[in-house]
């Protein structure tokens, strides 16, 4: 019975650590009270956003997540990503990276 338990266990964390992979990161994984040395600010939207839309400051938020947790390559601002065009559709709560941004003169498949 408790190899099944610990079996369920690694199940859920590889699912999660799928999950956050693919930008998509559980609120689970958010911090709320961790110390904020170990903290990294990462930008999501609040609803989803299009590819080809240019997400304005109301249409995102920042939030916390664990150092450990967050991509290398996440926007760690509000303002890198307030009028760039999304090159690919973000869903809400989906951490924006930086590879997710179009640059001038870039062209949308």
């Amino acid at each position: 019975m408790q190899r099944q338990s610990v079996l369920t266990g690694i199940a859920a964390f590889l699912i999660a650590l799928a999950g956050l992979a693919n930008g998509i990161t559980p609120s689970a994984c958010f911090a709320d009270d961790t110390n904020e040395a170990n903290l990294q600010v990462v930008v999501v939207p609040k609803f989803d956003l299009e590819k080809g839309s240019t997400p304005t400051e109301s249409s995102l938020e920042e939030k916390k997540l664990e150092k450990r947790l967050a991509p290398v390559n996440a926007v760690a601002g509000i303002s890198e990503v307030v009028g760039r065009t999304l090159k690919r559709k973000k869903m809400k709560g989906a951490i924006i990276m930086l590879d997710d941004l179009a640059r001038p003169g870039d062209k949308l498949d």
